[in-house]
């Protein structure tokens, strides 16, 4: 830093700073000077230039601002970067456009095959030490004035990205796959898996055939075990959750003192929900200087586009872009957010669905509990709170399930830094860890579970917040059922994908982890998958016991399956129990005789994913979203 500018940032107590040079000149075309004195003293106290902090409030569009600097230049203002046809296809970091897009070499096209190489037109977004050149060279000359156009620095960014954008979609849709091919669902079975899985099959039918009650007994008990270490899992939640202790954390941090944390929501056919979701981001307590929120669209995606643009037309909410995927296959959330994690600049990346409304406080206690932890800790969960659960049956048994999961099981997970399947919103990261790993699988149709594995497997921690972030429950079975259906096959998936090295998948894990990974995903599945067959030979027990007397194994299969369904039902309601009464739902618990119904549906769920894993493995089906019914 120089000694003029040491001079330039000296003032006197009562006396309004110097205005900078970026800024200085707004007051000559009729800018509001207490305003601009507002904004040098909050850019001199975050340490940013005064041109930045004054577009990031909102106090001026970039628009207006550049429209102004090109009449103090004496240049023509151009609002959209006309399109180059060169495309960019080296790596070059988002940081690295943002700096290209101070000045734009625009190439002229010949024909629709020749580009003119010879003199460029450059599009300028000048910054503070720009503007000052150049008022310094008109002053010499006015050689390269025809030369020069201004663009806003948002239009140069767009223009670059619009270039990049095959370079971008390719990496949004293979990195993980070329990198990791291992950890990749773009091939879901193996032909090793394949040869074991029939092999596996022909086995199982001999022995059925040869021992016709040994094989099934066996089965059965396998089946029972898994929903009895399910019911473990749960008991050891719930035993943890009667002494945790809720820990206050400080969240109230200068705002200079916090870095760029970056929002992305991927959307899709979701033009009615967009005003809402941007008003409730836009309460996150951040400062926007800081704050980067990019609503992640298809292209071809015409009415959420539009919608987008309407809602940020006026410049209310100057830290929302706007990210446009190429339309390609596989049509997915995680190959759209993989797209715009390139194009993130954050220390820290949150993803939000679009129905979404999370706490304000969100950020800073996630920016305060990765402060305080250990550096493997790399991702936060947000508890997932149903805020329609009164709405009707199917609302309220969803709302349970969520408590007793994100309140309950996830929490008791973490804080034993068992791999944790994530959520598919608010989770929280550390982006240069997020990248690491190789972020979201674009093939895997569950990827935050999936996620959630391969940070376990790469040594880092996964932890749960207690700020939440409220969501919208489907209400109507024929929402419910393709969602369910896509989480069940999503499993299959990630549970095909990490056993494919299973003596690896054991090492990078440990005993405790390889067990929880194994009930988590396979047991959970592989449940709700026999749940019919196991209530069908309760059913023919009895049925058998009060006609005459059954086989002596059937009575003991019979009393095993009662005591687990006892267990497992039981522990389930004192675990949900607690963790409704966090949230001020205890009325919920008169509906727990309604959950071995809702079980039920979730077989029906499973067993339609086992059809789309072979028929359709990539289908991503959509869980539509509508506006909340009433106002906060």
């Amino acid at each position: 830093m120089t000694r003029a500018h040491d001079r330039d940032c000296w003032q006197l107590p009562g006396v309004p700073p110097r205005l900078s040079d970026d800024i200085e000149f707004l007051v000559k075309y009729g800018c509001d000077i207490n305003m601009l004195i507002d904004v040098e003293k909050r850019a001199r106290k975050l340490k940013l230039p005064a041109s930045t902090v004054l577009t990031t409030s909102g106090a001026l569009s970039q628009d207006t601002y550049y429209r102004v600097v090109a009449q103090e230049l004496g240049l023509e203002f151009v609002p959209d970067s006309p399109a180059d046809p060169r495309p960019i296809t080296q790596p070059v970091s988002f940081d690295g456009l943002h700096k290209l897009a101070r000045v734009l070499p625009i190439s002229k096209v010949r024909s629709s095959v020749e580009i003119d190489f010879g003199p460029r037109e450059f599009h300028l977004a000048p910054d503070r030490n720009l503007l000052r050149l150049l008022k310094r060279h008109f002053k010499r000359s006015m050689q390269l004035k025809h030369r020069l156009k201004i663009s806003s620095h948002s239009s140069n960014l767009q223009n670059l990205i619009e270039r990049c954008s095959s370079s971008l979609l390719f990496n949004a849709r293979n990195s993980l796959h070329s990198n990791l091919p291992q950890c990749s669902a773009k091939h879901v079975i193996t032909v090793a898996q394949t040869i074991r899985i029939i092999l596996t099959f022909q086995v199982t039918t001999v022995l059925w055939l040869k021992f016709d009650t040994f094989v099934p007994v066996l089965l059965h008990v396998i089946a029972l075990l898994l929903y009895l270490g399910r019911a473990g899992l749960r008991f050891f939640a719930w035993k943890l959750l009667k002494t945790r202790k809720t820990l206050s954390l400080v969240t109230d941090f200068a705002d200079e003192d916090l870095p760029i944390y970056s929002v992305l929501v991927a959307l899709h056919d979701e033009a009615g929900v967009v005003e809402e979701l941007v008003i409730s981001l836009s309460k996150i307590d951040w400062p926007w200087e800081f704050l980067e929120i990019k609503l992640v669209c298809e292209a071809d995606d015409r009415l959420t586009l539009e919608a987008c643009h309407s809602v940020l037309k006026n410049n209310q909410y100057p830290m929302v872009s706007i990210v446009k995927v190429p339309a390609c296959e596989p049509r997915t959330k995680p190959k759209a957010l993989n797209y715009a994690l390139q194009l993130c600049r954050g220390k820290f990346v949150v993803v939000y669905d679009a129905e979404d409304r999370p706490d304000p406080q969100q950020l800073r206690q996630a920016y305060e509990k990765f402060r305080a932890g250990p550096p493997n800790l790399a991702c936060l969960q947000a508890p997932l709170v149903i805020e329609n659960s009164g709405t009707n049956w199917l609302s309220r048994m969803f709302a349970i399930e969520y408590s007793a999961l994100f309140d309950g099981l996830l929490p008791a997970l973490g804080s034993k830094q068992l791999p944790l399947p994530l959520g598919g919103s608010s989770n929280h990261f550390k982006r240069t860890t997020l990248v690491h790993i190789g972020a979201w699988d674009p093939y895997n149709v569950t990827e935050d579970a999936d996620l959630g594995l391969r940070l376990a497997r790469a040594g880092c921690w996964a932890a749960v917040l207690s700020c939440p972030t409220f969501e919208t429950a489907p209400t109507k079975l024929g929402v419910w059922l393709p969602q369910r259906t896509r989480w069940f096959k999503g499993w299959f998936q990630t549970w095909l994908v990490h056993t494919r090295q299973i003596r690896l998948l054991y090492q990078d894990l440990g005993v405790a982890g390889f067990i929880n990974f194994q009930l988590m995903t396979l047991g959970t599945a592989l449940s709700a998958l026999t749940n019919p067959f196991l209530l069908y030979f309760v059913i023919t027990a009895f049925l058998d016991i009060a006609q005459h007397s059954p086989p002596v194994w059937k009575q003991y299969l019979l009393v095993l399956d009662l005591i687990s369904f006892a267990a497992g039902y039981g522990i389930y309601m004192l675990l949900a129990a607690r963790t409704l009464r966090l949230r001020g739902m205890t009325a919920y618990k008169s509906m727990f005789w309604a959950l071995p119904v809702y079980w039920v549906l979730t077989s029906v769920a499973a067993w339609r994913a086992i059809m789309q894993l072979f028929k359709c493995p990539h289908k991503w089906e959509k869980t539509p979203h509508t506006r909340r019914q009433s106002a906060d």
